[in-house]
């Protein structure tokens, strides 16, 4: 409203001053116990165990975890960089600067990715 006003298409917003609904959670957060999450990297094989794995461990987003090469990977200082994600089936640069960034690796982590890379 305020842009219509601006560009002379309304001489005053008549949403001025309206109160809006709080805000809600369309979706409510969840996250997995340790057990349930022991459970389910149990049943999967190999490459699916290491993502999730991965996901679990480290929060990245699925598009940066599609977007891993070996090259992202350094096992000896135990850190991966994400430089690159996936999106609508495209690989290319994280939408933001701060989206390239180098994530820690848990010894569980680096466990999952030796196991699957053998």
């Amino acid at each position: 409203m305020r842009t219509a006003v601006k560009w002379g298409h309304l001489e005053d917003n008549p949403a001025r001053n309206v109160d809006l609904p709080p805000l809600r959670t369309v979706r409510p957060k969840w996250a997995l116990t340790t057990s349930q999450a022991a459970r389910l990297l149990s049943a999967l094989p190999a490459l699916p165990r290491t993502l999730v794995g991965l996901a679990i461990l480290t929060g990245l987003r699925r598009g940066e975890l599609f977007a891993l090469r070996w090259r992202s990977l350094d096992l000896e200082q135990r850190y991966l960089t994400v430089c690159e994600a996936v999106y609508e089936g495209q690989s290319g640069a994280p939408k933001t600067q701060g989206g390239i960034r180098q994530v820690p690796l848990s010894d569980s982590s680096v466990s999952l990715i030796a196991e699957w890379k053998q």
